[in-house]
């Protein structure tokens, strides 16, 4: 299913989240007659700041229906300089963890399907100083997390990991 990424707008806090579904989602929609699948970007802020209650009313009353998050960038995506910056923090730092699982608790309160994905960066910027042994560690409590969470709420949050070059993971080859 394709969904149109919330990404493209900028949104580094629930409140800004909550206004792009508003005001440009519910519009697309035309007012409850279309539903509408987004990929859904949260910011670490706004996965901080997130009320799933709250986003799970929002989207409905907006017609407007999740059909996997972006958890590749962290902050800002519409700072001026972005750049190398979209690769951090990397999955050798618990931070990329602790948002991972976030990510993945909200969708999971905000989904009524039961297999979901989270798009996440390809390990890190490849000339960054840390080992794939280091994010294999985190990248291994994510699956257990994520395990546990599906036990938990039925719900089959799967880590999705997007190639790119320039990175450690470059090519569908450097995942086997």
């Amino acid at each position: 299913m394709l969904g149109y990424c919330t990404n493209v707008h900028s949104g580094d806090t629930f409140s800004d989240v909550l206004a792009t579904i508003k005001n440009i989602y519910k519009p697309i929609c035309n007012e409850g007659k279309h539903n509408a699948c987004v990929g859904l970007w949260l910011s670490n802020t706004a996965s901080i700041e997130t009320n799933s209650a709250q986003l799970k009313d929002t989207l409905e009353a907006c017609n407007v229906r999740v059909s996997t998050m972006n958890g590749f960038p962290y902050s800002n995506f519409h700072s001026k300089v972005v750049q190398h910056n979209v690769y951090t923090p990397n999955w050798a730092d618990p931070k990329r963890f602790e948002y991972t699982k976030r990510l993945a608790t909200i969708f999971s309160d905000i989904t009524n399907d039961t297999d979901v994905g989270i798009s996440t960066l390809p390990l890190g910027w490849e000339s960054d100083s840390f080992t794939n042994q280091d994010a294999a560690v985190f990248l291994q409590g994510c699956v257990r997390f994520l395990f546990e969470l599906e036990q938990q709420t039925g719900v089959c949050v799967h880590i999705d990991i997007e190639t790119e070059p320039g990175c450690r993971l470059q090519r569908a080859e450097d995942l086997a």
